[in-house]
């Protein structure tokens, strides 16, 4: 027969044991009597939730139905006023429990405490005498909730057949300090708030904490309306001096980068990783390298990812694909314009045979460009679906056409094979953005002339001649219309150019030019 639960109307205790992890899970804050040697637990205490329902079934039920019974915290005294307020931080879990009566001091609740930048591991560890000189404080000067140890625990079913329990709550020994930098994209200045001293006013802070924590109270990096904060976290490295700079990007400044993390056939392989930025004129601000996941037996398509917001693109979406080890892909990062040999695919008219031999996903492949000759779409799976189409590209004249470097190839679920591309047309709010296309050659086609034309015609704006391969120097400009002979093709890269009879260099890309016949 399974146990009777406790009634709905029913009272429920829990007491709370701090617990140092650093110390076989000793009692955290004790207070030794120097004439009895008797040691007090003193931030030890017991909550009781007066009417505990039925649908409570785990300790974070407990706290959450205690803070709608004590929205302000009540304090039983248990802490003697003269305890220094930098001994304890406390997750936002705790709030509502320990008031102003029993922490002194709020600055020091929601898992941060403010220290100086030059607290050292000695200052961690310092033991402390009351006013008094009748108890001594032993352990470390300063302790911090274990906050991941703290969410697990409170994610623990409770015994509904008792009405009361004990929970060890777990710290760990403070060990290192941060100096936190906040800032506006816009240059405005930051609120402040009353309601809260850790956040009045919203300044600089140093924040203390152990090596590997991870600080993503909301309440110290607070919602601010009209502003999205570049990150919601910080966490603790153990470098000397460390800093960090938290900014609040103004809504019209905000751009976005999202990463997907997918298999190769779509599935999603990790979350999605959303960096926040803006652009200013002096440059891109900011910019990083994120690191792709490592998911064990799979190779990702790139091992990291640049991001940077240079103003083409409010929001740009980019995908890493994993393919199993065995298939030796090849990161994205480590292709050359070599051509791998093997099974690896060339050309458009591969790609566009309903017989072409199986390859694997995706083929190993030597980067190069492609235009849209039709309508195309993009889409973020190798599988196209209305749900995973992320851009429809119009048909454009020849000097306007959408442009891409292809990265890699993948299959569909059906086994039809796509270029994994990232977008470079110049000048477009969708330059820097990746995902997948067809490989049809009705549909795309290589970006510049791999054979020699005798002589172009120049489209669009005009085009430079340039004295190097490099399209350095520049020695003339050729006006839209213009007739050039060409002495010779020669290739650059993933590109290639055209050696012109007078011996000037030009771009040989299909946008800027196009093969006229004699006559």
């Amino acid at each position: 027969m399974a146990p009777k639960p406790v009634l709905a109307d029913s009272s429920y205790s829990l007491s709370l044991k701090m617990v140092n992890e650093d110390a076989n899970n000793q009692p955290a804050f004790t207070i030794v009597s120097p004439l009895t040697g008797e040691q007090t637990s003193v931030l030890d205490k017991t909550i009781t939730v007066n009417q505990l329902p039925d649908s409570a079934t785990t300790y974070q039920d407990v706290f959450n139905e205690y803070a709608k019974e004590n929205p302000t915290g009540t304090g039983n005294g248990t802490l003697q006023e003269d305890i220094p307020t930098h001994l304890v931080a406390f997750s936002n879990y705790l709030n509502g429990i320990w008031d102003t009566n029993d922490i002194i001091d709020m600055a020091y609740i929601k898992g941060v405490s403010q220290q100086s930048l030059a607290d050292s591991a000695a200052n961690f560890t310092s033991a402390w005498t009351d006013a008094s000189g009748v108890a001594s404080y032993t352990g470390p000067a300063k302790l911090t909730l274990d906050q991941a140890g703290f969410k697990q625990l409170l994610a623990q079913k409770i015994a509904r057949t008792t009405t009361s329990q004990t929970l060890e709550i777990p710290f760990k020994a403070t060990t290192t300090a941060m100096q936190v930098h906040f800032q506006t994209s816009d240059g405005a200045a930051l609120p402040s708030f009353a309601d809260s001293p850790l956040q009045a006013p919203m300044t600089d802070k140093t924040i203390t904490g152990y090596v590997g924590q991870t600080v993503d109270d909301e309440m110290f990096i607070p919602k601010l309306t009209g502003y999205t904060a570049d990150k919601t976290s910080v966490t603790f490295t153990g470098t000397t001096d460390q800093r960090a700079t938290v900014t609040y990007i103004a809504d019209a400044d905000l751009m976005t980068t999202t990463i997907h993390y997918q298999y190769a056939d779509g599935t999603t392989a990790a979350a999605d990783k959303v960096i926040y930025g803006y652009h200013t004129a002096q440059g891109q601000e900011p910019s990083s390298t994120v690191t792709s996941p490592t998911i064990t037996g799979y190779t990702a398509s790139q091992t990291s990812v640049p991001v940077a917001f240079d103003g083409t693109a409010k929001r740009q979406e980019i995908t890493v694909t994993y393919t199993k080890a065995t298939e030796n892909s090849v990161p994205t990062g480590s292709a050359t314009s070599s051509t791998t040999t093997g099974s690896s695919v060339s050309g458009d008219a591969a790609a566009s045979s309903g017989s072409a031999a199986k390859v694997s996903s995706p083929v190993p492949v030597a980067k190069k460009v492609i235009l849209a000759r039709r309508q195309i779409a993009r889409y973020r799976t190798p599988t196209f679906s209305r749900e995973t189409r992320q851009v429809v590209y119009e048909k454009q004249p020849r000097a306007q056409r959408p442009e891409f470097l292809v990265l890699g190839y993948a299959r569909s679920k059906q086994g039809r094979l796509r270029y994994h591309v990232r977008d470079i047309t110049p000048n477009s709010r969708t330059k820097g953005q990746t995902g997948y296309v067809t490989t049809k050659a009705a549909y795309v086609t290589g970006a510049y002339y791999q054979t020699q034309p005798r002589r172009i015609k120049v489209l669009a704006r005009g085009l430079n001649g340039y004295r190097t391969r490099a399209l350095t120097h520049r020695r003339h400009h050729y006006r839209a219309g213009q007739i050039l002979r060409v002495k010779k093709l020669v290739r650059n890269h993933l590109t290639t150019r055209l050696l012109l009879t007078n011996g000037d260099y030009v771009s040989a890309n299909k946008r800027l030019v196009i093969q006229v016949t004699e006559g």
